[in-house]
């Protein structure tokens, strides 16, 4: 099945809420189950579940936010491991509001640029490869730039250090190996 279809299909609970709900949300999990593996840096990751259902996943916010004064929701981006479905290393950006219909959000890690798809709030790499490909590079960088054009309005930018996301995904593989 391609990303597109994963993430427009219809998901195992834990799976939906790694792509939908915001981090407080899906740390809360279905019964306040999910469990800290650690703070690492500007990250925090977690587990959620057991078995068949176990979902490890780490998130990060960013330390600048453009244009400045603009209301928007939780604001984030986070990478998922789902053994039971072979998913390992899944990014996902969140921008906090709905992006312009069609458009692509773009990342930008040292000299690397990657384009993400949209849909409502969020944006994804086409494909596994290129989660495989942003990880490899986010682990290389410093700083990662998400910029996306929301439906009315100026481009959003957020910028996100890069400190201790090498050692959250460590947890988050080991987690769910």
């Amino acid at each position: 099945m391609s990303r597109s279809g994963l993430v427009y299909g219809v998901l195992a609970a834990a799976a939906a809420a790694a792509l939908t709900l915001s981090p407080q949300a899906f740390a809360q999990g279905p019964k306040g189950q999910a469990k800290s593996l650690g703070k690492f840096g500007s990250y925090e990751a977690y587990t959620l579940g057991d078995g068949a259902q176990k979902v490890c996943y780490f998130v990060g916010r960013p330390k600048e936010s453009a244009p400045k004064g603009v209301k928007r929701n939780d604001v984030y981006f986070m990478a998922t491991n789902r053994p039971a479905q072979k998913v390992a290393g899944e990014l996902s950006f969140s921008f906090g509001q709905k992006l312009k219909d069609g458009s692509d959000a773009e990342l930008t890690i040292g000299k690397d640029k990657f384009k993400l798809f949209t849909k409502d709030d969020s944006a994804w790499a086409r494909d596994a490869a290129g989660d495989k490909a942003i990880l490899a590079a986010l682990e290389k960088g410093q700083t990662v730039v998400a910029k996306a054009s929301p439906a009315k309005g100026a481009d959003f930018v957020d910028t996100y250090s890069l400190d201790g996301l090498t050692k959250a995904k460590q947890a988050i593989d080991t987690a769910c190996k």
